[in-house]
């Protein structure tokens, strides 16, 4: 398996923490961040400290990050990390958070696709009733292809069976072009599509974090459904 290096800043406009790890790719379990000082973990390191800014570096592909609680494993805080330097402070903020003595910050990478016309693909699906990262490996060019948790392998149906999805973070190796996100039926029928574009630093970029940021969706999910993406690997 592959690993990379996964650096993060963690703090506010006053105080700040820096954390690191040798990842693995394609897990969360054992890729959690410490700070370069103690080598502690997050809750150990800043608890009752407030965060409001939290940018995570990878060195190739992409990276989900989040803010855990050991005890009731409880997502505090979570998103997309930017390839290198290519950060921006205000891009990099976060809704405020009170850091608590049992979290952790970890971390899912992902390389890029060792494959010609084929690339790597997560995504942040939000609900009435939670949050969940989605992932598909080695997406061929072209090809609307599912996406499943990170955590457990559901398909969208299944785990979400009876919530509402109200929005959506789209995020695909360095380089790679969302064509499109669509949401299919138990029958295969289409439900909701949206396009998407590249990251930065690719021409025509908007963001370094995501090639697609979808919010104020009202999407009923029912048994059967699943969420595809679309799109092209970068040259």
């Amino acid at each position: 398996m592959t690993t990379q290096s996964i650096k993060a800043t963690v703090g506010n406009g006053s105080y700040a923490r820096t954390y690191s790890d040798t990842a693995t790719d394609g897990q969360w379990t054992g890729n959690i961040l410490l700070d370069d000082l103690a080598s502690n973990n997050l809750g150990l390191t800043q608890a009752g400290q407030v965060v409001t800014h939290l940018p995570v570096q990878y060195e190739g592909g992409l990276v989900a990050w989040r803010i855990q609680s050991t005890q009731t494993l409880k997502v505090k805080r979570q998103g997309f990390g930017v390839k290198g330097s290519l950060h921006c402070w205000e891009s990099n903020a976060v809704p405020s958070y009170t850091i608590m003595s049992d979290d952790i910050l970890t971390v899912y990478p992902m390389a890029m696709s060792p494959n010609p016309q084929q690339f790597n693909a997560m995504m942040l699906v939000q609900t009435n009733m939670g949050t969940e990262f989605f992932s598909a490996s080695n997406v061929a060019d072209e090809t609307a292809t599912a996406l499943t948790s990170t955590e457990s392998g559901q398909t969208l149906g299944d785990l979400f069976f009876g919530r509402t999805v109200t929005g959506l973070w789209v995020c695909l190796e360095d380089g790679a072009t969302l064509q499109e996100v669509e949401v299919f039926d138990e029958a295969g029928g289409e439900v909701w599509s949206a396009r998407g574009s590249v990251r930065l630093p690719t021409m025509g970029g908007t963001n370094a974090h995501y090639n697609l940021h979808a919010s104020g969706l009202g999407i009923p999910i029912r048994k059967g459904f699943t969420i595809k993406v679309t799109g092209v690997a970068g040259a």
